[in-house]
């Protein structure tokens, strides 16, 4: 049985109007637990996704890491899960990954560290609509001890 979105027509206007764009597009989605923020974005977009991460909360770098390497050997159809030292390595297979793919990458990730650390890897890329879905109260707690505010 198909799941349909219900009630979510400005949502869905402004998910086409940033993968419309011509430039490179940054959404969060935030809102209180078990509200429907990942599946609206995996039913708008059919979970058709160049890239996606899934994090686990407070998990170590090197946990972290091999969830990144699992995603990348389902993504880049890779033979075996790769092990990077650090996010660099991480974010440079990425980048030859998504190097590689025609037109505008979706990319996706539940887990605020390293998808901030991507955004900032991935500044100067023109083609890359990036989404994170991060629940309100762990958004707010994480941006009040980085000190920043939410746009």
């Amino acid at each position: 049985m198909e799941q349909k979105l219900i009630a979510r027509d400005r949502e869905c206007s402004m998910l086409r109007d940033c993968m419309e764009s011509d430039r490179s597009e940054f959404v969060i989605v935030y809102g209180r637990r078990r509200v429907g923020k990942t599946f609206l974005i995996d039913q708008y977009f059919k979970m058709n996704y160049d890239f996606s991460f899934v994090g686990s909360h407070r998990s170590t770098q090197r946990v972290q890491l091999r969830n990144f390497g699992k995603a990348m050997k389902q993504y880049a159809g890779l033979k075996t899960v790769p092990k990077y030292a650090d996010w660099f390595d991480a974010f440079d297979a990425l980048e030859e990954h998504l190097s590689n793919l025609p037109a505008k990458k979706l990319l996706k990730s539940t887990e605020i560290e390293s998808f901030l650390l991507l955004f900032d890897f991935f500044a100067t890329f023109t083609t890359i609509f990036r989404i994170l879905c991060w629940m309100t109260v762990v958004l707010s707690d994480y941006l009040k001890t980085k000190q920043l505010t939410p746009c």
